[in-house]
């Protein structure tokens, strides 16, 4: 069994995951490639095998290849071995997946802040070894499933190959070592490559606790989409009827006026006719009806438009497909709503899809049921105010969290004197305040998430100021200091 091994999966596009090949590279020269459609490999079993052995597995963004695997063996694989745990509904992952047999070459550009973050330009920059993109060899309005499996598995081969150059030239297995590591590499000048770009990169000790944590998630994240969260079928019912009645007379209202409020061009041209000033969008060749402009407005048929979009997302995106009507419009709903994370390559934040069930409207989550019949939630209480507050040194903020005293009262009572700590309303917007300051948030948003004209705002934010003095000072000396920023 080598020590490291590289794996690839080919889908028949990014929105179809189904898995058609999967490539393994065995070394930094050598990759063998797993038909699975149209024509299946008699030797899938070898597959299944490599990939149960201790080995290593690196991956370049390991959460889209391992859903394509696992949901691949899940859907009716009939083989054995330690894949076979995938089947069962809650995904007991296979036990490779465990400590230290996981990398992602994604993971790590993004934590060391890599200028090339894509597989092939890692490969091109780091490797010296070039290699297609899908937009290199798929025809436009094409899939996978359309080239010769011959030239898929060239291309899935390629990138195994790509996959296990660029881990084994970070300096792969250092990474869960405890000291810090340094790889570097010889500028690709044939290819291109950035003149201003380092040639040696220093992997320090934090860098590989960020990486730690996040190939330990990995595993977490397929269960909790395999085991998905269940659904209350008689709320779905009567939210779907209600939300269905609400957007329907919220959409009469602005018919009546002359408007269809789906459309944006005609909400602009219908609020404008009644008086009401808006900005063109950035290509003029409309009115801009975004949300934060919408809100600012007194028209009470601006908050209609809102209310119908409101109730339109919640309709479209959550209730709608949890109803799961067939062709004839019968309903057959959902028992359990299962989602997919992903780690965006641009951002390296984490996001969800096929269902979105990471920012469920508070109004709705009471269609959720616990399995155990108990709900349990925690958070970490104001860690970003936690963190500036130890920064800074601001020795009210520091004193407020020492003494156990919520700091949002102290900004309330500093901005608003002799109002109620209980009252809702104040209390937001004195949390408004705290969040949107250690962010250099300006007065015009401010006023926008509070409410508040500018002037006012521009008041409160001046008694910011003085209720905390070392931390707006710190805020001060970062922003005429050096021209660059560092990560906290």
């Amino acid at each position: 069994s080598p020590p490291v091994i590289s794996i690839d999966t080919e889908t028949i596009s990014l929105k179809d995951r189904t898995c058609i090949g999967i490539g393994i590279a065995l070394n930094p020269r050598e990759a063998v490639y797993f038909p699975i459609l149209p024509d299946e490999s008699r030797y899938l079993d070898l597959c299944w095998e490599l990939l149960s052995r201790p080995s290593v597995k690196a991956f370049c963004n390991a959460l889209y290849d391992l859903y394509a695997m696992t949901e691949y063996r899940a859907d009716g694989e009939q083989g054995g071995g330690a894949w076979l745990d995938a089947i069962v509904q809650e995904a007991r992952l296979p036990s490779w997946l465990g400590h230290g047999r996981l990398a992602d070459i994604s993971t790590m550009s993004h934590i060391q802040a890599l200028s090339s973050r894509t597989l092939a330009d890692m490969s091109r920059a780091y490797a010296g070894f070039k290699i297609d993109t899908i937009e290199d060899i798929l025809p436009e309005r094409q899939n996978m499933l359309d080239l010769e499996t011959a030239e898929v598995a060239r291309k899935c081969m390629d990138d195994c190959l790509a996959t296990y150059r660029v881990y084994d030239k970070m300096g792969g297995p250092a990474w869960w070592s405890a000291d810090f590591h340094t790889w570097s590499y010889e500028p690709n000048w044939y290819d291109g490559c950035d003149p201003l770009e380092p040639t040696s990169y220093t992997v320090t000790q934090a860098m590989k606790d960020c990486y730690q944590v996040d190939m330990k998630l990995t595993p977490l994240l397929m269960r909790m989409s395999r085991r998905g969260i269940a659904l209350r079928a008689d709320l779905v019912e009567d939210w779907y009827r209600r939300t269905s009645e609400a957007r329907l007379q919220m959409e009469d209202i602005c018919l009546d006026e002359g408007f269809n409020p789906a459309s944006p061009q005609q909400v602009g041209i219908g609020l404008a006719s009644r008086g009401n000033i808006l900005p063109f969008t950035k290509s003029k060749r409309q009115l801009a009806t975004g949300e934060s402009i919408l809100s600012q407005l007194t028209d009470p048929l601006a908050v209609t438009v809102l209310k119908f979009r409101e109730y339109s997302t919640l309709k479209n995106n959550f209730l709608e497909p949890w109803m799961g009507f067939d062709k004839e419009r019968v309903a057959h709903i959902l028992a359990r709503v299962y989602n997919h994370y992903r780690m965006d390559l641009s951002t390296a934040r984490l996001s969800a899809y096929d269902f979105h069930l990471q920012n469920i409207p508070e109004r709705i989550r009471e269609i959720f049921a616990p399995d155990t019949g108990l709900w349990t939630d925690f958070d970490l209480s104001q860690i970003e105010l936690r963190l500036f507050a130890y920064i800074t040194k601001d020795p009210a903020m520091l004193q407020a969290y020492a003494d156990g005293i919520d700091i949002h009262v102290i900004t309330q009572e500093a901005l608003w004197p002799g109002t109620d700590p209980k009252d809702k309303q104040m209390r937001r917007r004195a949390k408004v305040f705290n969040f949107a300051k250690i962010f250099y948030g300006t007065i015009r948003s401010l006023a926008g998430y509070t409410k508040l004209p500018e002037e006012i705002c521009r008041t409160h934010n001046n008694t910011w100021k003085a209720t905390y003095p070392v931390a707006e000072q710190w805020m001060k000396d970062q922003e005429e200091g050096e021209e660059w920023i560092e990560n906290l």
